[in-house]
């Protein structure tokens, strides 16, 4: 059994294995905290259902929808709220939604609640597009949520 707190991107899970990826997830649900899907994976994972309704059917209680340049959709049991960006010139994005995460879940372990992580999260992320990389010295500031 896994603890402490856990996230899942459902990239490969829904494109590498199609319509079998798609009823094991389930399985994956019963053990995570936060599930996080691309905007363009969001239509296969929800199939007809709207996303309100899966986050309470699933019962994940936080959700990040990342939307490349337009930022993220966070939803909580307080609903779904915006985490804008700014415009990112350039750069290297591949990668950028595992950085996305892997952001978010160490802001939530360090204490932040769900919005200032998504925030810090976004902040990581320009950073990793502009330099092609986290920069080793990179350091988030208690100031930046």
């Amino acid at each position: 059994m896994l603890h402490g707190f856990k996230g899942l991107d459902v990239q490969g899970l829904l494109r590498g294995t199609g319509r079998e990826g798609h009823r094991a997830l389930p399985v994956f649900l019963a053990h995570i905290d936060v599930l996080q899907v691309s905007e363009s994976d969001l239509p296969t994972l929800l199939e007809d259902e709207s996303l309100g309704d899966f986050v309470q059917r699933s019962g994940v209680s936080e959700m990040l929808v990342t939307r490349g340049a337009r930022g993220a959709t966070l939803v909580t049991s307080r609903g779904p709220s915006e985490i804008p960006t700014r415009p990112v010139e350039g750069g290297y994005p591949v990668g950028a939604g595992d950085v996305f995460l892997a952001a978010y879940l160490l802001s939530r372990v360090r204490g932040y609640e769900p919005h200032g992580a998504a925030q810090l999260a976004t902040r990581v992320c320009i950073a990793k597009i502009q330099q092609s990389m986290v920069p080793r010295d990179f350091r988030l500031q208690e100031n930046d949520a």
